[in-house]
């Protein structure tokens, strides 16, 4: 059997996910040791683009919600959607967009089924990214985002703490209380010195950690510290 000198995970949710599966502590105390994180980049520039120009064109829409993803139960669009109209009562002209398609078409009204070049344009857009998927590796659409200097909604699991709380670019929530989920969602509409602050540090880490060229020299740095370990 090859002798493995690094394993590369594209988020510490995922490394420590996994690491829990090894019963063996002194070889999970390895496999640690021989672990590092490259998150999967995005184009930041390219997106920025799109959000420029969308705003030229039509300006953001400072009272919607945006989410983007697969529509299956995990995800948590149903959670979204009934705590949406405790939104509409607090904020009448508050829109919600779902962008997607999967098992659960059917089961959610004002479905819009988009290609990705259009949905980052309705991205753009937008004011706020919900993503209530009770569990992810990573979140893609969450760096897109934050490229756009778009603060984010998410469920409490553990991908959101790396990606959301940590960085303090958006408010994790329980979305299964819909209470809690729709004033969270009411606040980012309405609270613009906050809203403010997260996109501005969704801004600065879309930059310094979810980049392609921050992903490019995470790699780099993995075959080094591998040839190292050989």
């Amino acid at each position: 059997r090859p002798e493995i000198a690094l394993w590369v995970y594209i988020s510490r949710f995922v490394m420590m996910d996994t690491l829990a599966w090894v019963r063996d502590e002194e070889l999970r105390r390895r496999m640690l040791n021989k672990s590092m994180i490259v998150y999967n980049g995005v184009d930041v520039n390219a997106l920025r683009r799109v959000r420029d120009r969308v705003v030229r064109e039509l300006g953001i829409d400072e009272h919607s919600i945006v989410f983007i993803g697969r529509l299956m139960e995990y995800k948590g669009v149903k959670f979204l959607v009934r705590a949406f109209r405790r939104v509409v009562n607090e904020v009448p002209d508050a829109k919600l967009h779902i962008i997607g398609d999967g098992p659960i078409y059917g089961d959610i009204s004002n479905i819009i089924a988009l290609p990705r070049p259009k949905a980052m344009e309705v991205l753009a857009e937008s004011a706020v990214l919900t993503h209530p998927s009770l569990y992810e590796s990573f979140g893609m659409v969450i760096s897109e985002a934050y490229a756009m200097g778009k603060p984010v909604i998410t469920h409490r699991a553990g991908y959101a703490v790396e990606l959301v709380e940590e960085p303090k670019a958006g408010l994790v929530v329980n979305v299964l209380n819909e209470e809690e989920y729709a004033n969270a969602m009411i606040t980012l509409l309405t609270d613009k010195d906050l809203y403010n602050k997260f996109s501005q540090r969704a801004s600065l880490f879309a930059e310094e950690e979810l980049s392609v060229e921050a992903m490019v020299n995470g790699y780099v740095n993995a075959y080094k510290r591998a040839i190292n370990n050989a």
